[in-house]
């Protein structure tokens, strides 16, 4: 192995060339850490509430302009609307510690959810209790951030399943994908499902990336990060052309409707239950700043070829 090589790779090809295996792992001491990385690069947070009681994060720039949501998706029924709270900006308030706190009420949902500078971190806490008279599995937990318009892209640094993906692979630890959104077109797809798009992204940049270490939407240049230790997950989409950034920490359940065997359900569960007395709680915690080269150097996919012809 070179003094300089950060990963050790091991291939297995057939005789014609193809490959059959491949794993790979990391030398001890020389892979780079990606969340220094973003630290390094990282400009000061600041936190404050607007004249309306709006939520402004800011490093350089002011990168987030509303407070962030609470986000549940129903494993059953994931195009239906479920009854979440809203924050109540008439009762934001800011704290002597600097922290800004906003209550989460209505649809049967008592709570707060606070943001606060910590060096170049903005750190994000949420906690809420169901009292609604409903009970559901949700598939997805956490919070939604409607971010800047020009960050359509997505990098990210994930615990994978596995140590050795194909170039581009959706499933890759890491990874970098455009947007590129376009008008759905089955009838002309693209040469890589992965590349398959709609107006809300493609494939590659909408699919979610379980266990990250570090995550965020760029522009190339600049990036909102997400730091994190490899138990939340992110997800982003754009919406009415600008990213929606969802960084959960709760991923996994299948439709129970849908598993008359149980093979689904054995393997990735149902969801998290969620009845009258569920507490969700949880932290996230975000930096703005420029986009290390450790993020901007990630496998790419693929430039895809046009199979429509």
């Amino acid at each position: 192995v070179s003094s300089q090589a950060a990963m050790v790779e091991l291939e297995f090809r057939h005789p014609e060339g193809w490959l059959v295996d491949a794993f790979s792992w990391p030398v001890p001491g020389r892979a780079a850490d990606v969340r220094a990385a973003v630290r390094a690069k990282s400009h000061p947070a600041e936190v404050a509430l607007t004249g309306d009681g709006e939520l402004a994060a800011s490093g350089s720039e002011t990168w987030l302009k509303s407070w962030p949501r609470l986000h549940v998706l129903d494993a059953n029924r994931p195009l239906d609307r479920l009854p979440l709270p809203q924050v109540d900006c008439l009762r934001a308030k800011a704290r002597p510690d600097g922290i800004v706190t906003v209550p989460l009420v209505g649809e049967g949902w008592e709570g707060w959810l606070s943001a606060g500078a910590a060096g170049t971190e903005t750190v994000f806490s949420y906690e809420c209790i169901y009292q609604g008279p409903e009970s559901f599995d949700a598939h997805e937990i956490g919070l939604a951030f409607d971010l800047p318009r020009t960050l359509s892209d997505l990098w990210w640094h994930r615990i994978a399943d596995w140590t050795a993906y194909p170039a581009g692979h959706i499933g890759r630890p890491r990874g970098y994908a455009r947007s590129a959104p376009a008008p759905a077109n089955p009838l002309h797809p693209a040469g890589r499902w992965e590349d398959d798009t709609t107006e809300a992204g493609t494939n590659d940049y909408r699919s979610a990336k379980r266990a990250i270490l570090a995550a965020g939407v760029t522009d190339g240049a600049a990036s909102v990060s997400v730091l994190s230790d490899g138990v939340q997950h992110i997800r982003a989409s754009l919406v009415n052309g600008a990213p929606r950034l969802h960084v959960l920490d709760w991923y996994g359940g299948v439709p129970f409707r849908l598993d008359t065997d149980h093979i689904w359900t054995s393997n990735f569960g149902t969801g998290h239950r969620i009845a009258r007395g569920t507490k969700l709680q949880g932290k996230v915690v975000m930096t703005w700043g420029s986009l290390p080269p450790e993020a901007r150097d990630q496998d790419r996919a693929p430039q895809s070829e046009d199979i429509s012809a």
